[in-house]
């Protein structure tokens, strides 16, 4: 991975070689490039009535998905897109979404007993 620096301006000191050193050990960290070809990116986005034209995709080039989502107050909207370098070898939103939902139904009942056994200990108090 590339970087370029500017030059320092007027009222800047210049950066020293230690410095230097860090910022060229971070732009070579081969985990600061794998971070680039994560299989999956999300975006929060603002609460809205609609879901439409946010602008947020995947970031890895070949196989990835993408979510964005809003948060309400009871429930949570998701625009989720799935990208393939090869077709029929790639992504499966269909499976993505199915696999989300049910990871998120599996969440709400635990946090629903989790509810439940706080005010069953509250009322033994």
């Amino acid at each position: 991975m590339a970087y370029y620096r500017l030059d320092p301006l007027p009222v800047e000191n210049p950066i020293s070689a230690s410095e230097k050193q860090a910022i060229e050990d971070f732009f070579n960290d081969p985990v600061l490039a794998q971070s680039a070809t994560f299989q999956l990116s999300t975006s929060g986005l603002f609460p809205s009535y609609y879901l439409t034209h946010t602008g947020f995709g995947c970031v890895a080039p070949e196989r990835a998905y993408g979510i964005n989502y809003i948060i309400e107050a009871n429930r949570i909207k998701f625009g989720i897109e799935g990208k393939t370098k090869d077709a029929g070898k790639g992504t499966d939103v269909g499976l993505f979404e199915k696999t989300l939902l049910r990871t998120l139904s599996e969440l709400k009942l635990l946090c629903e007993h989790a509810k439940v056994s706080a005010t069953e200990q509250q009322s033994r108090l």
